[in-house]
């Protein structure tokens, strides 16, 4: 039996829920310290497990916090799987 939607994947296992696509993340400062970060989450469901845990990481050394100002959640065409595109705005602290 083909899988035909989201809904079918119930009991089926992907082997993840959801991980950070490390190659889409992007930093960027502007002249006053505020940054903005981006990154693309692939996940097996429509819907953020725990939006809150991406507002606290650290990216070379740095340690930024902020809070989520931009989620676009889409379906990858052709898959099972979403991407949740987050921007994060906040400030980075050395460690």
């Amino acid at each position: 039996m083909a899988l035909t939607c989201p809904a079918d994947l119930t009991g089926v296992d992907l082997g993840f829920t959801e991980f950070i696509d490390c190659d889409t993340i992007s930093v960027s400062l502007d002249i006053l310290g505020v940054a903005t970060i981006s990154f693309t989450v692939i996940a097996t469901s429509s819907t953020p497990e725990d939006v809150s845990r991406y507002t606290t990481m650290t990216l070379g050394g740095v340690e930024f916090s902020g809070y989520v100002s931009n989620l676009e959640i889409k379906r990858i065409p052709g898959t099972l799987v979403y991407e949740h595109s987050y921007t994060i705005t906040g400030i980075g602290c050395r460690n």
